[in-house]
Order: C-alpha cells, then sequence, then structure tokens
C-alpha cells in the first residue's frame, strides 16, 4: 500500500462526489419460496465516484495520470480524503475486550488522528496504517466496549479501473466525466 494520497490540483477539484455503501449478501432460495440470506461484510466497503461538471485542464488529467500510473491501475492502494479536517466517527464501536485480545480492527481502513476508548475512557494504543489494525499494550478486560474517534475521514482506495482499460480512463479524464475508487478492504 502506498502512503501518497490522492490530491487535485487548485479548480480541478470534483463538483461532485458519490459515496456509495457496498454491502453484499448471499441469497439462497428454496423451493418453498423461503430465502435465507448471509450478509458478507459486517461493515461496508465505499465506492467513490468522482464527478466533474467541466473538462479538466492538461495539467489535471497528465496529474491523475501519473498518480494512476504510478500505482499500476487498480493494482496499489493510496490514501484518499474526500472531506479534509472532518470529524467522521465518533465512538465507532470496533470490538469487544475478552481479556486477552490486544489487536483489533478499525472499521473500513480509515486512517488519520485515531483516539482510542475501552468502556468510554481514553485509553493509548498504537494504530498501524498498512493494516488498518489498533494495538493496545494491556488487552481490554472482558466485555470491555473498544470504541474510537477518526479524526479525518482517509480512506485506503484503488482505482476501480484496471490498467488494461487506461486510454479509456484516459478519455474520461479528459471529458472531465467521473473517476471511481473503491474503498480496499485489507487482509487483517
Amino acid at each position: 500500500m502506498s502512503e501518497k494520497l490522492f490530491t487535485f490540483t487548485a479548480g480541478n477539484e470534483p463538483s461532485e462526489l458519490v459515496r456509495i455503501p457496498i454491502l453484499p449478501a448471499e441469497i439462497v432460495e428454496y423451493e418453498s419460496g423461503l430465502e435465507q440470506r448471509n450478509r458478507k461484510w459486517l461493515h461496508a466497503r465505499f465506492r467513490f465516484d468522482l464527478r466533474w461538471a467541466h473538462p479538466l485542464d492538461q495539467i489535471a488529467v497528465n496529474s491523475i495520470a501519473t498518480f494512476y500510473t504510478e500505482h499500476g491501475g487498480n493494482f496499489e492502494a493510496f490514501l484518499y480524503q474526500p472531506s479534509p479536517g472532518t470529524e467522521i466517527d465518533s465512538g465507532q464501536a470496533i470490538g469487544k475486550g475478552n481479556g486477552s485480545r490486544v489487536l483489533f480492527k478499525v472499521y473500513g481502513n480509515r486512517v488519520g488522528s485515531i483516539q482510542a476508548y475501552v468502556s468510554a475512557a481514553s485509553v493509548a494504543a498504537t494504530y498501524s496504517l498498512g493494516n488498518g489494525t489498533m494495538t493496545f499494550g494491556t488487552a481490554p478486560a472482558s466485555g470491555a466496549i473498544i470504541t474510537t474517534n477518526v479524526s479525518s475521514e482517509r480512506y485506503v482506495v484503488r482505482f476501480l479501473e484496471s490498467q488494461i482499460n487506461h486510454e479509456f480512463f484516459l478519455w474520461k479524464l479528459a471529458r472531465g466525466s467521473q473517476v471511481s475508487l473503491i474503498q480496499d478492504k485489507g487482509l487483517v
């Protein structure tokens, strides 16, 4: 994963951002008509559609195309911050203590300034950007609710379009239509 932040040149910021939550489910339909549904993920993965109302200038197209190429199309993940400096999640539950577990996944691979709480009391923890995990020096007590406050809305994402569609990607950029990013769920 690259720790580079995907940004835009002044005047070429997207005029519209559509954030689409993706929550896949497995649905099995029986002969009787009854259905059994299984949710595949506990938390949503987001797709970000960045749209422009005007064509981008050549400098912006080159800048985005260079970033795209550096990351191998949709191969390597990077950081994206839709709205800098906003408090996005306050009191986000990330787990329950069991007295021995010290490693917890922070929902959605969001990064930035993170404060951890165990049973509403502020505690020290180490956050790993690479895999979106929080590690406590001492395991939270059994049954203790672990929450976080995330002070900036940065996501670990990758481009939706693959390297194979490079020409189409450039054509869309030059027209200023749309670029899509998808949140990386990580390996943890």
